[in-house]
């Protein structure tokens, strides 16, 4: 998908510093996302079970049929007919459909916390239906010193907290929204991978006295941490 990438916005002409650009090289990018403070994520899409009963607890009327639609598919394929939908929406639609997410969301904010970063996303983009992203992804915190692997073609969001990112040596990035940055979701609904995946924590092991490794799949980089006492 990179390297189909690269070679047709090379064909385009798009120069490699364009604000539109998606693919400025042709490597995929896998990451690890180590926490450094107490750190807040969101990662991979829940099991669709999970997203209709977060639905449920927080009813928005005007998506009953795109519901009932993922009710009736729970596959992947029904939940990329659900985001894609989301995602389409015109530009009275999707208010009306966060202002009836956020009168759900306030009235569950004290019981639930992906309530609350519902709420906050929605302050910081008033517009944006990746308000929604609290619903659909699972939200991972972490403790320092542990971390998160971010495989390629995998919607995540980083929310809150200090933490260091090592990746493979790309600078590909598709957006879907919640940024000011240029966001593609034509292209991401293209190269998304539907499949839910719950978010493992990643925990250093020891490899001796003094060296710690971050286990995962990744064959261009391995995080490690040194103790030098």
């Amino acid at each position: 998908q990179a390297r189909r990438g690269f070679a047709e916005e090379n064909r385009l002409r798009i120069p490699l510093d364009a604000p539109a650009r998606n693919y400025r090289d042709g490597n995929h990018k896998p990451e690890i996302l180590c926490a450094l403070t107490p750190f807040e994520a969101l990662k991979g899409f829940r099991k669709a079970d999970e997203i209709l009963v977060l639905l449920d607890r927080a009813p928005v009327p005007s998506l009953e049929t795109p519901i009932r639609l993922l009710r009736k598919d729970r596959t992947p394929q029904g939940l990329a007919g659900f985001f894609s939908t989301l995602a389409a929406l015109a530009v009275e639609d999707r208010r009306r459909v966060l202002s009836e997410l956020m009168v759900g969301a306030e009235r569950m904010v004290s019981s639930d916390p992906v309530f609350t970063w519902v709420i906050r996303l929605h302050q910081c983009f008033p517009e944006d239906v990746g308000a929604f992203a609290p619903l659909l992804l699972n939200l991972i915190h972490l403790e320092p010193a542990e971390a998160l692997y971010i495989d390629s073609g995998e919607l995540h969001s980083y929310l809150q907290g200090a933490g260091v990112e090592l990746m493979a040596n790309s600078d590909n990035v598709i957006r879907a929204g919640l940024t000011a940055k240029h966001a593609d979701v034509p292209e991401l609904l293209r190269i998304l991978r539907f499949e839910e995946n719950q978010g493992v924590i990643i925990k250093p092991q020891a490899r001796n006295r003094s060296e710690w490794v971050y286990p995962s799949p990744a064959k261009e980089f391995v995080l490690s941490r040194l103790s030098l006492e």
